[in-house]
C-alpha cells in the first residue's frame, strides 16, 4: 500500500474513532467538554502521523531498523503525553482531571493499537 493511501486509511480511522468517542460521550453525559475531546484526538492523531511517518523514513533508508525506530517513537511518544497530561495531573480538580486522564489513555491505546496494525503494513510491504 502506497504511504499516500496508508495515510489517508488512517486519517479516516482516525476520524471514525473520534466520532464514535464523541457520540459515547454525548450519550453517556461525561462531564468531559467537546473540545477538550477535540484537543485530545488532535494531539493523539499528530504524534501518530508523525510516529508512522518516521516508520516510512526509516524504512526507506535504514530497512534493518525499522522495528528499533518504531519503538524508539512509542518511547517518545509516551514521554511527550506525559508532558501534554501534565496540567491535567496538577490540577486541583480531581475528579475532572481523572475522566480526562482515563479518556486519554483510552483513545491513546486506541491509537496505537492502529499503529501497530498500519507499521505491520508497512513492514510487510516491499
Amino acid at each position: 500500500m502506497s504511504r499516500g493511501r496508508l495515510l489517508l486509511f488512517f486519517a479516516l480511522l482516525s476520524l471514525f474513532i473520534f466520532t464514535i468517542h464523541f457520540a459515547i460521550n454525548h450519550f453517556l453525559a461525561s462531564s468531559l467538554l467537546q473540545n477538550q475531546i477535540l484537543e485530545i484526538h488532535i494531539f493523539l492523531f499528530a504524534i501518530s502521523i508523525a510516529t508512522i511517518y518516521t516508520t516510512f523514513t526509516v524504512k526507506g533508508k535504514l530497512p534493518n531498523y525499522v522495528g528499533f525506530s518504531y519503538l524508539a517513537t512509542v518511547f517518545i511518544k509516551m514521554g511527550i503525553s506525559i508532558v501534554f497530561l501534565y496540567p491535567m495531573i496538577s490540577s486541583k480538580n480531581h475528579n475532572m482531571a481523572k475522566e480526562y486522564i482515563l479518556h486519554f489513555f483510552a483513545i491513546f491505546f486506541l491509537y496505537l493499537l492502529s499503529e501497530v496494525v498500519f507499521v505491520s503494513k508497512i513492514l510487510k510491504s516491499e
